[in-house]
């Protein structure tokens, strides 16, 4: 770790690893106050390391001591048993120094890490998360044959190494007491035990009166006793004591459940604005229980270490309907006749065939037959054991990742699928809502029934299975849905209702005459009165690999604007707003509401900030905006409003049309306007470019910006164009977009681009187009597969507008000379596309890349022919909704086709989402049919002769793909496949 000692920030990093540690510590504001502790508490944020944990310090400094040591050469390949998160910083190590890796992790670590490991190039190998430590599928035991099958394979031993805890002891400690000299608690988690050590072990030397406080779950064996259970904080707790343990050091131990970690942890996020995972959550309850139990007043001071980020949770406790499925958070309130009913009113689907658990893969698919496609595993004593579905059958024979065929002989029991959800008939008082809130996220919800000894409750046997619950089940009472409440109000706004948008070029503000405020940029570390005080001051990052594989001569630097703790850039603009508009008393703390349209990135900036300073807030944004993108503007309180992707700017549905009619309806709503706000060029302008400029000694030779509201490239083009006036701005605008000029070069037919957040369809006023030397634009393919190779070549965990950026700095840089400097602004993290471009199957999808081979099947590379597709009846868009209802419930397959006057596809209406829309009061059944349709789903044109190892590709991430046929200029539906269907079409 670079330059630690001296906790200054280096001016460039030569590579991504040397920004790790010197996290921010950041001042508790909200929290200690509503817990009604009068102690000082302060959060040292490591989520914010570049990997995205306390991990990638040890990752690090274990891969470098192997290094230097010799032990690690040319060809060697790391394997490392890991609950997930040192997974990602051992795998983002090894991608920038060049070595292979082998991560082996339980299969109850999220499917975020799994993706972000393979990402980085290393191999993921998944073990059964409550295989005894002494099995031979234990991950330990798992990840100890592979090291000795493979010869140039080591392990960084992150349980015994002692470079674990050796360097917390040099590093995070010294961080922590720099700041805290005289800190009287230090709370963090157990985990491999080194962070506890070795924190502990240095503290002790200066303060021998602090308290040390670790944190282990229920659940865990590390400080408990009695056989494991299964829990679901990641990171944290283990069911063998690690060598580099050190209990001696600890005073005391805490223990929280999952249900208080998660809600603290979402609690964290909605009133400190720290984007902390699960663990963060587990080690804040427990300093708050610890310094309540040690009666901590005024004057004591309290660190707690928030280890890990809510990226890798974004489909778990980040999601709200994730939290509510396993009882950690009420359901929502709704008005329904049917929303309270108890569950026990919904007709069960009973047929389920019920297997026992030796029972053989083939014999499930003989039980499931054409009428299920799932089957509930029991044991001999008819409890429930787990899930096995023809889709999981399906993937799994499938994966040509897998190292061999699918035994198909095998017991079932080797083969249940990780992720279902269940509810527990008998236990509380389970409602059809909840059943709905569950839907939303899975294609079936199983109910059991909790089974006792005795009938006082006290021994617990097991549960018995009763049926599943599906869409269709609970459809036909949401159709008992109540008239939606509208908003009334008079109150006007001081926005224009057509401020913000424009066809034609205006006159650009006067940067330089403007007010400014301006943070000296003090890279020494100190503790930060609230996150918000973190944004900016983000790294340099010299690149290395990409480059030079793409030939260009010229120095090459990434700024990280992904690394500012809401994830992008749009963190400065969002905080400059809100200081400004404070400022002006336009913002009055405790009454105005915050309406903003935007792509996302600026609302969770906006979000962010509203969350530290206590605004309402209330986020407009286009359907095609990453669910990521969403449950983390929920997580930080803000409210969502979803627009047509498609609609024009000026359109009455339109995110920005929609939100000045908020603006105007809504009690003292304030739309603070990035698209004309003068604020947002001049946060770069006072900020981003100083930075740039201070790290580069006013010596850069070209500046490569995505343009999206366009203030990041007006305001550091206008500061860089007045220091160095030769400096090259490059503008990169994808196609589909008109912000380029000459205006030649926006000729384009794309209509929809998958990258988010660069782009319009209209000219911001705050977009300087002089300022610009030259405009690149990009496309999707080029901009994700760029996006992809940094985060493999160079360990930059960055977004798809990064890729876009870095695609531009490629072409224009092609012109530079060795020595000359170029710098690409890379705006945002992979938080927001962990379901997008992360995923293989995404991206072959969308042909973004080659479809992966499956050798081992022969049908792989054969045609899908249309006797394999399932027919669907088609409905005209001009039916009314409850016409294309009641066609729905008549209908056999789980889907109707919505067709215009071609007779080509223009939606879907499917049961699951006319669900989602009724429920969670998105529509109702009065409204036009076009706001139930689907718009964003799986489709393959057999007029392109797609293969079946395609179909296969999309059915990991869609439960159906629906099959069209071009025609002239129309696009007609022929019907759906399933994975039903493949697995009929391939025996």
């Amino acid at each position: 770790m670079s330059n630690s000692r001296s906790f200054t920030r280096n001016r460039i990093y030569n590579n991504i690893l040397e920004t790790i540690g010197d996290t921010p510590l950041v001042r508790l504001n909200r929290i200690p106050k509503d817990y009604g502790l009068e102690c000082e508490m302060f959060a040292k944020c490591e989520f914010v390391n570049p990997g995205g944990s306390i991990k990638d310090r040890i990752s690090y400094t274990m891969v470098l001591e192997a290094q230097k040591s010799g032990i690690a050469k040319s060809g060697t390949r790391f394997i490392e048993p890991t609950s997930g998160n040192t997974g990602i910083g051992v795998a983002l190590a090894t991608a920038v120094c060049g070595f292979g890796c082998t991560i082996v992790t339980p299969d109850k670590n999220s499917d975020e890490k799994m993706s972000t490991i393979s990402l980085l190039g290393a191999e993921v190998v998944q073990t059964p998360a409550m295989a005894p430590w002494e099995s031979s599928e234990h991950f330990l035991s798992v990840a100890k044959r592979r090291l000795l099958e493979d010869p140039n394979a080591i392990s960084c031993d992150q349980y015994k190494n002692d470079v674990n805890p050796r360097t917390h002891y040099e590093y995070t400690a010294e961080e922590i007491l720099a700041l805290v000299p005289d800190v009287d608690m230090i709370v963090m988690g157990s985990g491999t035990g080194g962070t506890v050590t070795g924190v502990a072990q240095k503290v002790k030397e200066k303060c021998p009166k602090c308290i040390i406080v670790t944190v282990d779950p229920q659940g865990s064996l590390i400080f408990g006793e009695g056989p494991a259970d299964l829990y679901f904080v990641e990171g944290i707790g283990g069911d063998f004591v690690p060598d580099v343990l050190d209990k001696s050091v600890i005073d005391k131990v805490e223990k929280p459940n999952d249900y208080d970690a998660f809600n603290m942890s979402r609690e964290i996020i909605k009133k400190e604005g720290l984007l902390c995972g699960g663990s963060s959550g587990a080690a804040m309850i427990s300093a708050i229980r610890a310094a309540k139990k040690l009666n901590f007043g005024a004057g004591k001071r309290v660190v707690v270490i928030l280890p890990d980020g809510i990226r890798n949770y974004m489909t778990k406790f980040v999601c709200d309907q994730w939290m509510e499925a396993h009882l950690f958070k009420e359901p929502p309130e709704r008005e329904f006749l049917w929303w309270n009913r108890c569950i026990s009113n919904l007709t069960l689907n009973r047929t389920v065939p019920r297997l026992l658990e030796n029972s053989t893969c083939i014999e499930a698919l003989a039980a499931m037959g054409s009428e299920n496609n799932v089957a509930l595993v029991v044991n001999d004593e008819g409890f429930f054991k787990g899930v096995l579905t023809k889709d999981s059958l399906r993937s799994e024979a499938t994966n040509p990742k897998k190292a061999g065929r699918i035994d198909f002989n095998e017991p079932v029991n080797r083969h249940l699928i990780k992720t279902y959800y269940k509810i527990v008939e008998n236990r509380g008082n389970p409602t059809v809502g909840l059943a709905s809130r569950i839907l939303d996220i899975a294609p079936f919800v199983i109910i059991v029934e909790a089974y006792y000894e005795n009938s006082n409750k006290k021994q617990f046997k097991g549960y018995i299975p009763k049926g599943i619950v599906t869409t269709e089940h609970v459809m036909e009472y949401i159709l008992e849905i109540q008239a939606i409440k509208t908003i009334n109000s008079n109150m006007s706004n001081h926005v224009d209702a057509k401020n913000g948008t424009s066809n034609s070029a205006r006159k650009f503000f006067t940067l330089k005459d403007m007010p400014h405020i301006v943070r000296a940029l003090d890279r020494n570390q100190k503790v930060h009165s609230d996150i918000l005080n973190v944004i900016g001051n983000t790294p340099l990052v010299k690149l290395s690999k990409l480059p030079k594989d793409e030939g260009l001569k010229c120095e090459m630097y990434a700024k990280c604007e992904f690394l500012n703790p809401g994830g992008s850039v749009k963190d400065r603009i969002a905080y400059r707003m809100f200081l400004d508009a404070e400022q002006k008393g336009i913002l009055k703390p405790g009454k105005s509401v915050i309406v903003e349209p935007t792509s996302g990135n600026t609302g969770i900036g906006l979000a962010l900030a509203a969350a530290v300073r206590g605004y309402r807030c209330i986020i407009v944004l286009p359907e095609k905006m990453s669910d990521e993108k969403v449950n983390t503007l929920v997580a930080l309180g803000a409210e969502i409003i979803r627009t047509p992707t498609e609609a024009a700017w000026d359109s009455p549905e339109s995110n920005i049309m929609v939100a000045h009619r908020l603006a105007k309806e809504i009690p003292h709503a304030i739309i603070l306007d990035q698209y004309n706000n003068p604020c947002n060029p001049l946060a770069h302008y006072d900020g981003t470019a100083e930075e740039i400029l201070w790290a580069l000694d006013d010596a850069v030779d070209m500046v490569v910006i995505g343009a999206g509201t366009s203030g990041t490239i007006s305001g550091v083009g206008h500061k860089i164009k007045e220091r160095c006036p030769d400096c090259v701005i490059v503008g990169v605008d994808p196609y589909g977009s008109i912000l380029a000029e000459p205006e030649v070069l926006n000729e384009s037919d794309v209509q929809v681009y998958e990258v988010e957040g660069i782009g319009y369809d209209f000219l911001p006023g705050t977009l300087d187009r002089t300022v610009v030397d030259k405009w690149v634009k990009s496309d999707d393919q080029n901009s994700l597969e760029i996006a992809r190779r940094l985060i493999k070549d160079e360990g930059l965990l960055c977004g798809g507008s990064s890729g876009a950026a870095m695609w531009g700095a490629i072409q224009a840089a092609k012109s530079l000379k060795e020595g000359q400097k170029c710098v690409v602004l890379l705006p945002d993290s992979i938080r927001n596309y962990m379901t997008k471009f992360i995923s293989d199957q995404w991206m072959e999808a969308r042909n973004f890349k080659p479809l992966i081979k499956n050798d081992k099947l022969l049908w792989w590379d054969k045609h899908l022919t249309q006797d394999m597709v399932r027919p669907t009846k088609s409905i005209s868009h001009y039916s009314t909704t409850a016409y294309a209802i009641a066609t729905l419930k008549e209908n056999p397959t789980p889907l109707l086709n919505v067709t215009g006057d071609n007779g080509s596809l223009v939606g879907l209406l499917t049961a699951d989402n006319v669900r989602k829309k009724l429920s969670n009061m998105l529509a109702k059944t009065s409204d036009p049919l076009d706001k139930f349709l689907v718009k964003k789903y799986y489709k393959v044109d057999l007029s392109n002769k797609p293969s079946l190892g395609l179909v296969s590709r999309m059915l990991d991430i869609s439960p159906y793909v629906v099959v069209v046929r071009s025609v002239s200029s129309a696009v007609l539906p022929v019907g759906i496949i399933t994975s039903e269907d493949l697995l009929s079409g391939i025996h």
